[in-house]
Parts: C-alpha cells; sequence; structure tokens
C-alpha cells in the first residue's frame, strides 16, 4: 500500500510532513523525497488485518523558513479499508497405505489407527478442520485417519468400508479424497449343524453318510475337514464306532472320517433312535442336532416287501403297528 501526498507553497517555503493521528500502533511510516513528496507505506514488521483504518497527515510550514513565524498546516484525513482476500478451499492429499485393513469386532475403548494419513494446505493459513463421510471415523490431530473407540464391525453385514474425507479452512470445503477400509473375516460365529434322518428296514451296523450332514456358518471361512469337529454328546441307544473302536458319550471324529467311511452306528431291534451330535469349526461348536434312526427288521414287513421295494407298502395284512413308508418320510 502507498499513498503519496504533495502541497504545494505560494511562498515557496519548505514543507514537512507527519501523521499526526489515527498511527498510534506504529502500522504506517512516512517519509519525504528531495521533491518535497510524502509517501506512506505500511511500517517495516507490520501487517494489516481486515478492517479500515483512518489516520491523519498533516503538511506544515514557516513563513521563510523560519522558526519564529507560526506554522502553517493543511491536514488530509485518510480511511484505509483494507479487504480479506479471496478464501481458496484447502487442498487436501493423503498418504500411506500400509495398514487399512481393521479386524471385525469389537475395536475396543480406543481409537485405532488405520493407515492413512490427511494433510491439508490453505492459501490462507486458516485453521483446518476434517470430516469423514462415515461418523465412525475420524481424522485425528496428527492427520490420521482412526476408528473411533468402541466401534463394532461386522464382516458378514459389510466387508469394506468406502469413505469420503474433505478439510474445511472455516468457509470452504476441499476437494474430497476417496479411500476404502477393509474389514478382516474373524471366526466368530458358530456353524449351524443339521443331520438327516435314516429310514431302514434292516438291523445291525450302518455306516454315517456324509450326505446326512449339512454344515453351514455365517462367517465363511473355509475350514478343511480335519477342523470339522463332531462330538457324541447322546448316543441315542445305538452303538458307534470309529475305524472299529467304539465310540461314547463325548467322544469326537472329524467329517473326514465321515468322508472316509470310518463313523457306523448300529442297532439290534426295531424303533426309533434318537442320538446328538455337535460340530466344531476350531473355535466355536453349534448347538446339538438329532440324528434319528427309523428302524424296522425285514422279518416285520409284508412277505416279499422291503422298504427299498415300494415307496408306499401295504400293510393291510399286518396286525402289527408298523411303520408305513411314505414318499420321503414314515408313518406308523
Amino acid at each position: 500500500m502507498v499513498y503519496k501526498f504533495e502541497v504545494t507553497d505560494p511562498d515557496g517555503d519548505t514543507v514537512s510532513y507527519s501523521i499526526s493521528s489515527g498511527n498510534d500502533d506504529g502500522n504506517f511510516a512516512i517519509a519525504t523525497d528531495s521533491n518535497g513528496v510524502a509517501t506512506v507505506t505500511v511500517a517495516d514488521g507490520k501487517t494489516l488485518i481486515p478492517g479500515d483504518y483512518v489516520f491523519e497527515v498533516t503538511a506544515s510550514s514557516r513563513h521563510n523558513d523560519d522558526s519564529s513565524n507560526p506554522e502553517d498546516t493543511a491536514a488530509v484525513t485518510v480511511t484505509l479499508t483494507v479487504q480479506a482476500p479471496p478464501n481458496t478451499a484447502p487442498v487436501l492429499t493423503q498418504t500411506g497405505t500400509s495398514q487399512n485393513v481393521i479386524n471385525e469386532g469389537d475395536v475396543g475403548a480406543s481409537d485405532v489407527e488405520t493407515g492413512y494419513t490427511f494433510s491439508a494446505t490453505d492459501a490462507g493459513g486458516d485453521p483446518i478442520t476434517y470430516s469423514v463421510s462415515d461418523d465412525r471415523f475420524s481424522v485425528n490431530s496428527e492427520g490420521k485417519l482412526v476408528v473411533k473407540a468402541d466401534t463394532v464391525f461386522d464382516y458378514e453385514t459389510e466387508a469394506s468400508i468406502d469413505l469420503a474425507v474433505t478439510a474445511n479452512d472455516g468457509t470452504t470445503d476441499s476437494n474430497a479424497v476417496n479411500v476404502t477400509v477393509a474389514i478382516t473375516n474373524l471366526n466368530d460365529n458358530a456353524p449351524q449343524l443339521a443331520l438327516g434322518s435314516v429310514y431302514s428296514n434292516d438291523t445291525g451296523v450302518q455306516t454315517l453318510s456324509s450326505t446326512d450332514i449339512s454344515i453351514t456358518d455365517a462367517d465363511d471361512i473355509v475350514v478343511g475337514d480335519d477342523s470339522q469337529v463332531f462330538t457324541l454328546t447322546d448316543l441315542g441307544g445305538m452303538t458307534w464306532e470309529k475305524d472299529g473302536t467304539a465310540l461314547t458319550v463325548n467322544d469326537t471324529f472329524t467329517l473326514k472320517d465321515v468322508k472316509d467311511g470310518l463313523i457306523t452306528y448300529g442297532f439290534n431291534a426295531s424303533g426309533t433312535f434318537t442320538a446328538q451330535l455337535t460340530v466344531s469349526d476350531g473355535v466355536h461348536a453349534s448347538a446339538a442336532a438329532d440324528f434319528k434312526v427309523f428302524a424296522r427288521k425285514d422279518a416285520e414287513l409284508p412277505d416279499g416287501q422291503t422298504v427299498a421295494d415300494s415307496n408306499t407298502v401295504d400293510y393291510s395284512s399286518s396286525t402289527e403297528n408298523l411303520m408305513i413308508v411314505t414318499g420321503s418320510g414314515w408313518d406308523t
């Protein structure tokens, strides 16, 4: 900022200049060149903030440059308005991807850092605040993207989270930077076990089939057959063996054992037998599931007929209360 002042004295006397008021803070300096022109500038080391500055410049002289003569003066009041520069949006950048993966579950009582760091520059030097499109996240004072304390993630409902981060200088938002945080799938759900029912007109030893077993797990984590372990919680009145060795309550075997044909069960009478099993994925165990066997001896079926012969067996000639096979189910 530069103001210039020039006064013509009709008598040719020397004119001096001063800032006579409005400069208590010393924001302005005045100097006169050899041609008698005064220049007002911002004083060294001073920075004007937006606002109005009102000061007075006075020109003075004495007739014949004689100090004993009265001083003649002329003054002018100057109003300087300093405007704030046009606001420029901050510029946001992102660095680091060393850890953009968060385990599912509760992150705990403290914020957890991701691998993303943000930095914003603002031409006006204004203080910067950050915003994240998901309230579960924030940018801390070091510019690091963090997961807020006590946040809970579930991989089964969201395997990854897309975020938009912006910076604001109090007036204008910056460009948005998009990042993705992946959620790690942990084994945090128990498997679900369902067992089929077996209908037999033969007593003796039967082999447990993998087709009678259904295992589902919300974690969708591939678990090997050796790691899926069954526990016999109730023998159901049957005799169980693994590769010829007797199994008792709470003994275990694997899905691989089943697929290899090593698990057998036996009964020597007609009736309904209900065993119970659970399955573990190595971390969590399922609820107990029923494995039902409906058994009848061939001798109790009408002559010449077995369960395998027909979907419907005629028991009209029999006086016993026997099971009737109808479609895929049995009735009594």
